[in-house]
């Protein structure tokens, strides 16, 4: 059975297969295998592992969680992965005889179990159990294995003559794998994108995350929050902001309850965090925590708000624990000598911006609308700095509150306005023509040409307040990155949507 289970693995079409499986683990989706990786947590601390331990299954989920450190390096994951998806094929091959012009159900198995874990998108790794991108492959394996064992002790016949791989075989396998790297791509966009924006949220890659979540044809909320924190990072939020369309597809995400959920939770931390709300950033990361178990990626996130928190032994406490992560030493090694560093802290460039935008005020989080990073700041009254209050203006154009932003820009009062801002005062203007509106512009240094656009935008297009939904894509296309155009065109209510999540929302921003 070896010798021919050998045989088998190293022919042309066991070597397509194994190499049609790594370059969909290693490259496709290795930013997806990556962050569930990151929302996993394995020690051999049987201590610090009890949390699953005591689960149903807890041992398997373990090894599960094992086996998916190595995709901490995509192509290691990637190569293990191949090795259990090729043996499967193996296997199947053997069990229902198949050669030549049938070699290629082979496949099925494992392309399905593929095809699986991109149905599941972002439920891979949020508010889920992680694991399962290695145990499926791993349960696959053994099935197959034992039926082949017992093919081999129970069912006795002839041996068939060896038939060579067929070029038919070879034309469906080409096109079973085209299929599920297009479904992986092109289905899965916007999943594949925001997992690629977390890693480079981690990597600190602001320029990455930018030209990232630029590629989405529908951004969701998920790629419309990185694309702010790429933004605010490179000091362009109020200039670029808009270069993505708002209107946003459903993610098709459940909780652990198996309910729909909107996926906030995704990048609510991570955006409490850039906009300096330090700790309402440690307190959803810590209920994440309480409710999905620690991972990797929760304690790296409570370890950044206790370091700038200066509470440095609770931050020693997280790095003890990510110490004993055999991937995450590197990620330990890094932070560790800013620990009670107060002067290397302020010289990282991540932590000081996110320090300058800390809040003055003290408040409790149930006064501020949902989600809370924009909340606070369309209701934020004094700002540490300039810095602080572009942010504020950023919210405020988001959630097209006008006169909230307009009271905003009194630090630019005889000054060139950002391109943004100035496109949203001079519509501000045009709304109060007649109520004292008029004499809005002469606050400022108003470029003419950009007046004319936007009286041009509203003469055309704009009746009674609204524009006509037919134009609206035409007008996204046209007018890309202009604020009239997304007050009157871009994230609109969607009542179906509102009322499905109904029990998530809290009266906030949509």
């Amino acid at each position: 059975m070896l010798k021919t289970f050998f045989k088998l693995a190293i022919s042309p079409f066991r070597l397509f297969s194994f190499l049609g499986f790594w370059f969909f683990a290693s490259v496709l989706y290795r930013d997806l295998f990556y962050m569930a990786e990151q929302h996993s947590l394995f020690v051999f601390d049987r201590q610090v592992m009890r949390f699953i331990l005591d689960q149903p299954l807890g041992e398997l989920i373990c090894i599960g969680r094992f086996l998916l450190l190595s995709f901490h390096e995509p192509w290691l994951g990637g190569f293990f992965m191949s090795v259990i998806l090729t043996s499967t094929v193996c296997l199947v091959k053997y069990i229902f005889t198949l050669q030549g012009k049938w070699e290629w159900l082979s496949l099925l198995p494992s392309i399905g179990v593929l095809g699986y874990l991109v149905y599941k998108g972002l439920n891979l790794y949020y508010q889920q159990e992680p694991s399962v991108v290695f145990l499926l492959p791993v349960c696959l394996l053994f099935f197959t294995g034992v039926i082949a064992i017992l093919k081999k002790c129970f069912v006795s016949g002839n041996k068939r003559q060896t038939v060579s791989t067929n070029i038919f075989s070879i034309g469906i396998s080409i096109v079973l794998f085209v299929s599920l790297y297009a479904y992986a791509w092109y289905g899965n966009e916007n999943e594949r994108l925001t997992a690629t924006s977390q890693r480079m949220l981690q990597q600190q890659d602001w320029q990455g995350m930018i030209e990232t979540t630029r590629k989405a044809k529908q951004p969701t909320r998920s790629i419309a929050a990185y694309h702010a924190i790429g933004l605010l990072h490179t000091n362009q939020l109020l200039t670029r902001l808009f270069e993505i369309p708002y209107q946003y597809p459903d993610l098709g995400l459940n909780n652990r309850g198996g309910q729909p959920d909107d996926g906030t939770d995704l990048y609510l931390a991570d955006c409490c965090f850039a906009a300096g709300l330090l700790y309402p950033a440690y307190h959803h990361t810590m209920e994440r925590m309480v409710v999905d178990g620690p991972s990797c990626y929760t304690l790296k996130q409570l370890f950044f708000c206790s370091l700038l928190n200066e509470e440095y032994a609770l931050a020693n406490k997280y790095l003890y624990i990510l110490m004993q992560v055999p991937t995450e030493k590197k990620f330990v090694y890094k932070y560790m000598p800013q620990v009670a560093n107060r002067e290397q802290i302020m010289a990282n460039p991540y932590f000081s911006k996110v320090v300058e935008l800390s809040p003055m005020e003290d408040h409790f989080e149930q006064e501020y609308r949902s989600p809370f990073f924009i909340g606070y700041n369309v209701q934020m009254t004094n700002a540490r700095n300039l810095q602080a209050i572009d942010v504020s203006l950023a919210a405020c154009l988001y959630a097209k509150m006008l006169p909230e932003m307009f009271n905003r820009t009194r630090p630019y009062a005889g000054k060139q306005l950002p391109p943004l801002v100035e496109q949203a005062v001079v519509l501000y203007s045009l709304q109060r023509s007649g109520t004292g509106g008029d004499d809005i512009l002469n606050y400022f240094q108003v470029n003419p040409q950009t007046v004319s656009r936007v009286k041009e935008f509203v003469s055309r297009y704009v009746s009674n307040g609204t524009i006509d939904p037919s134009k609206y894509e035409m007008l996204q296309e046209e007018y890309k990155n202009f604020y009239p155009c997304y007050f009157y065109c871009q994230n609109k209510v969607n009542e179906a949507e509102m009322s499905k999540y109904k029990s998530l929302m809290k009266g906030g921003v949509n």
